[in-house]
Order: C-alpha cells, then sequence, then structure tokens
C-alpha cells in the first residue's frame, strides 16, 4: 500500500484514503476561516470610514499594531559587542559591527562604503528576504545558490551605495550569521521555529526584525559616536520578507524618512490567508480584527514610499500591491502627500528589480527633497 501511494502521488494522482465529503458540509479549516475573515472589517481601518484627524488615528493604529507584534521601541543605544572591517572588490570598504540589541540577542550590521567617494549625507538600511544571508547584499558567495541571486541583482547595498548613499546591511534573525544552531532538531523551514518561539512569549518574529531596525536607527544616529552623518535622512529598503520588516518598521517607527517595499505588498485576506505558509514570518495574531495591508502603508504617510512588485509574483503579485497602493492613496491625501506615495509593476516573477527600483527611488526621494 505505502508503495502503490508513493507511486501515485510521483505520477501527481495522491491517493485520498477518506470518503469523498458530502455536499454543503465543510471540512477544511480554512472555509471555516475564510467565513470568519468575510464578515471582519478592521476595528481601526482608516479605509472608507469616517474618521478624524490623520496624526491622531496614526497614533491609535501605531499603539495597537505594536501590541499585536510585540514590537519594541526602545530609545536604548545598543552595545557594540566587536567590530572588524574588510576591503572589498571595486573599491568598496566593509565595517562589520555585533550590536547587542536586547538580552542574549545580538545583530551583525554592516555598514558599506566607498572611501574614495564624495561622502554620503542619506542613509539606506538594506534588508535581504529568505535566502543565503546579508552577505549576500555585498555581492559576497557563500553557498552555490548565491551566484543565481547575485546575477539577478542582489548586491543592492552596492548598489546604494553607487547611487550615493551611506549603505547599512542587517542580518535579519534566522538567515545567515542568525540562523538557528542551538535547537536539538530545527525544523525544514529557518523561520518557523523562531516565529512560535515568539508567539509563545507574546511577540511576533516580524515585531522582533522591526525592533531590531528601530536600535541599529538608534545606534547609526547616537549623539556621541554616530554612525551615520549628523542629521541624514534613514530609508529602509526590503525586498520580500525584508522588505515585510522593513514596511513593519516605517509603520511603527517615524524617525525612518522613507521606505522601499520589493515584493512584499498584498492585502493578508488575499496572500497568507489564501496559500501555504511554512515559516510564519509575517504573521500577527488578530490584525485581521484591526488593520489590513493598506493601512499598515498608509502608517508610513507623509513620508516616501515606493513599493514595487512583479506581475507574476508567486508571493506577493503586483495586482494585489497595485490594489493596497490605490487603496492608500486616500491616507496619504489626507496626510497632505498624495505625491509620495508611488507603486511600479515589473513584468516577472518574485525577486529584486535593480533598475526599476532606483530609477523609482531616484524620482521619489529626490522629489521629496525639493
Amino acid at each position: 500500500m505505502a508503495a502503490q501511494r508513493r507511486a501515485m502521488a510521483l505520477l501527481g494522482r495522491p491517493i485520498d484514503p477518506y470518503p469523498r465529503a458530502r455536499e454543503n458540509l465543510y471540512l477544511s479549516p480554512s472555509q471555516s476561516h475564510w467565513a470568519e475573515m468575510s464578515a471582519i472589517h478592521p476595528q481601526l481601518s482608516h479605509i472608507g470610514a469616517a474618521r478624524g484627524d490623520i496624526g491622531e488615528w496614526q497614533l491609535e493604529a501605531r499603539e495597537k499594531l505594536a501590541e499585536l507584534t510585540g514590537y519594541s521601541a526602545s530609545t536604548t543605544i545598543p552595545e557594540e559587542m566587536t567590530w572588524d572591517a574588510t576591503t572589498l572588490s571595486d573599491g568598496y570598504y566593509r565595517t562589520s559591527y555585533y550590536l547587542r540589541v536586547a538580552p542574549s540577542r545580538d545583530v551583525p550590521v554592516h555598514i558599506i562604503t566607498r572611501p574614495e567617494s564624495k561622502s554620503p549625507q542619506r542613509v539606506m538600511i538594506c534588508l535581504h528576504g529568505t535566502n543565503s544571508g546579508a552577505h549576500l547584499a555585498w555581492g559576497e558567495v557563500r553557498l552555490p545558490a548565491d551566484h543565481e541571486r547575485l546575477a539577478r541583482g542582489a548586491d543592492f547595498a552596492l548598489q546604494a551605495v553607487a547611487q550615493g548613499w551611506l549603505a547599512v546591511v542587517i542580518e535579519q534573525s534566522c538567515f545567515g550569521e542568525r540562523r538557528e544552531k542551538q535547537l536539538a532538531k530545527c525544523s525544514a523551514d529557518p523561520c518557523i521555529d523562531a516565529a512560535n518561539h515568539a508567539l509563545l512569549l507574546g511577540r511576533t518574529l516580524i515585531g522582533e526584525r522591526a525592533s531590531d531596525i528601530s536600535a541599529v536607527f538608534n545606534w547609526l544616529h547616537a549623539d556621541s559616536e554616530p554612525k551615520a552623518p549628523r542629521g541624514s535622512p534613514t530609508v529602509v529598503l526590503g525586498h520580500s520578507s525584508g522588505g515585510s520588516a522593513a514596511l513593519l518598521a516605517a509603520a511603527l517607527d517615524p524617525r525612518l524618512n522613507g521606505i522601499v517595499a520589493s515584493g512584499c505588498v498584498g492585502y493578508w485576506s488575499d496572500t497568507i490567508m489564501r496559500r501555504a505558509d511554512g515559516g510564519g514570518q509575517n504573521i500577527i495574531p488578530g490584525i485581521l480584527h484591526w488593520l489590513e495591508m493598506d493601512d499598515v502603508v498608509g502608517l508610513c504617510a507623509p513620508r516616501p514610499t515606493l513599493l514595487i512588485s512583479g506581475t507574476n509574483d508567486h508571493i506577493w503579485p503586483a495586482s494585489g500591491m497595485v490594489a493596497v497602493a490605490d487603496s492608500t492613496t486616500e491616507i496619504f491625501a489626507a496626510a497632505g502627500a498624495k505625491d509620495r506615495i508611488r507603486k511600479i509593476s515589473v513584468d516577472g516573477g518574485h525577486r529584486f528589480y535593480p533598475d526599476e527600483t532606483w530609477r523609482g527611488i531616484a524620482e521619489l526621494f529626490n522629489n521629496a527633497r525639493s
């Protein structure tokens, strides 16, 4: 029997040993969840609601979002545990730090510069998605698959420096140097264990990642020994799960001066609630009772906000991103910044699009400075 089941599965015809479901019976858990979801209207949504001052709404929504995600807005300056410096190819330079952002939580942070160039006056925090680690951002190969990722433009910290930014690369929890190595047996997905453990502690993995971004901001702009030029605007750029963390951080931390969210935007009700999610990276308990994705993007107003996605992205398709962006225009208009949200659809799949992204950044952020 086991051999027959394996053979049929390989042929794409898996054997179902259970009775065919009778009509008018709802047995799949998703059916119950979808029915409940369809009856929900987020209580704090700004979209379609007769709400007053946009600033007051943002304060209330941020408070609830921070509560649901377990985000920590600490003002403490992370302690530098150690640092080193490395010369990269083509005149780039990397200074690496290990910051203690919380008890027993250290974060590798890498500042990428090109010393012979004019000193940059803008900061770009760079966050990778689900892959081998932050080293891709400065073009380093550590695993065989890295060659393909770099060929598709994964070295976006080098791109940022070439565009005149000071690039700051954060190693996200569960990837690269921060992959799980202490559990006796890890799950196949690199994130699900940490996501589940965070939930047991009343937090979320994405909330912890956003907290890390804010802690690094504290360190970059510390009064004593700032690592970024004083008063320099700081924008956060992320792709895929890195984009999700970047978006949450920008929504919750108004000190961030802008957001570039690539391959990570769509309504939760149309994406995560409708597909498999083996990693749990973006799960926020109860979020649909309070806010939807357009509200979270709206918390970035009036700061420049660039959303970009591929038309054939199988995780966060551009059609969903466009729907969110169009809806969020209402919030940006209420904040007096209707021209500070931009959407870019690219013909392609789930990947970072360097040319379109940097062209959009130049147009949006240069106009925002004028």
